[in-house]
């Protein structure tokens, strides 16, 4: 078979701040041959468990990186928003082993009554030319704060119950933990 003249390759990672009110993001769009064209990069984000969000457009840095590792601030370029997601289009086209770096930040908001699970998801895609690459990344934020799960054991003729509490392991002082069964 015959090597690509032009390529391009997404990835992506997101890492939980601290406090866990925001996603922070990193989307690479590379290449090894070069891209065939100016670069497109498109981002979606959908959320799982108690919260939701939405992307802090004052947070989106672009960087051009050169095959040596030097990194360049990209200007003139900003993304277009439209439901749940985001383009930048016609990014400059890359040489040789050249790539782009967008960073961003998607802002959280909790919702109450929730057992505290919470995931954001997130697909990226590149397009240049006839090339494409897309990239999908789930983020957890949050473990459950409580769950409980049961077994009926037949020899005995009991319920064994198991209570976990605080995966995350926050500070839950100050909290109390009550457990009803049968109204009792």
């Amino acid at each position: 078979p015959k090597a690509a003249e032009t390529d391009i390759s997404v990835g992506k990672t997101g890492t939980p701040s601290a406090d866990k009110k925001s996603v922070n993001y990193v989307v690479t769009a590379s290449t090894v041959n070069g891209t065939d064209g100016t670069v497109n990069v498109s981002d979606s984000l959908s959320f799982t468990g108690g919260v939701t969000g939405t992307y802090d457009q004052s947070s989106f840095t672009i960087y051009q990186v050169s095959a040596s590792g030097t990194r360049a601030a990209v200007s003139g370029y900003a993304p277009a928003f439209a439901g749940s997601g985001f383009t930048i289009s016609g990014l400059p086209a890359l040489t040789a082993g050249q790539s782009y770096e967008i960073g961003y930040a998607a802002d959280l908001t909790w919702t109450d009554g929730t057992n505290g699970y919470a995931a954001v998801n997130n697909s990226a895609s590149g397009t240049s030319g006839t090339d494409s690459s897309s990239k999908w990344n789930s983020v957890t934020v949050s473990q459950e704060m409580i769950s409980k799960q049961g077994n009926y054991n037949a020899y005995t003729q009991t319920a064994d119950w198991t209570v976990t509490v605080n995966a995350d392991g926050r500070d839950v002082s100050g909290f109390a933990l009550s457990d009803t069964l049968g109204g009792q």
